[in-house]
């Protein structure tokens, strides 16, 4: 059994603000080996991420596969690997915002949920306890994703999930 890859947070201190105009939070999946203490999701090719401070969709050397809305507190964000279209798509506020192809390398190693911040505010994770702003099952009919987040997201639930895995920074966080 493959544990899953330390906490990716970071800290600029809760005094003091970060020195670029917007804090960086990213919400995404990695392999076992991601450095999650070193990099953002989606900076390395052990990673995938979506961005906040920015709206890029990372994999790979840091840049950008693509960009799109940026998001930050109140926003609902989320992601999911869905097997089918082999790749590792993206939410915001129950909006699909786009996605990154897998290869079939990355299908059969194991993906785990990672969230990296660049400063001391907190997120909220649901793992399915709560419903999901994005509707899985919409996405697929309600068959094979909505079962296979179900399995994958059922340990870091505690046993008891819905869909998908998904995060959100908490709105009365008072850092940052």
């Amino acid at each position: 059994s493959r544990t899953c890859p330390r906490s990716s947070r970071r800290s600029a201190g809760a005094s003091t603000p970060p020195p670029w105009p917007r804090p960086r939070c990213a919400i995404g999946c990695a392999r076992a080996g991601f450095d999650a203490g070193r990099l953002m999701p989606g900076w390395d090719a052990e990673s995938w991420g979506y961005h906040g401070d920015d709206g890029g969709r990372f994999h790979g050397d840091g840049a950008a596969v693509a960009r799109g809305d940026t998001f930050g507190r109140g926003d609902v964000v989320g992601c999911g690997v869905d097997r089918g279209r082999r790749e590792v798509f993206f939410t915001r506020n129950g909006v699909s915002v786009g996605g990154i192809p897998l290869s079939q390398k990355d299908l059969d190693e194991p993906l785990y949920p990672c969230v990296g911040l660049d400063h001391g505010d907190a997120v909220e994770v649901n793992f399915g306890a709560e419903p999901f702003a994005y509707d899985v099952r919409a996405r697929d009919g309600g068959k094979d994703l909505s079962r296979a987040l179900a399995k994958q997201c059922a340990p870091l639930a505690g046993g008891s999930v819905q869909t998908g895995c998904f995060c959100r920074p908490r709105a009365d966080s008072s850092s940052g």
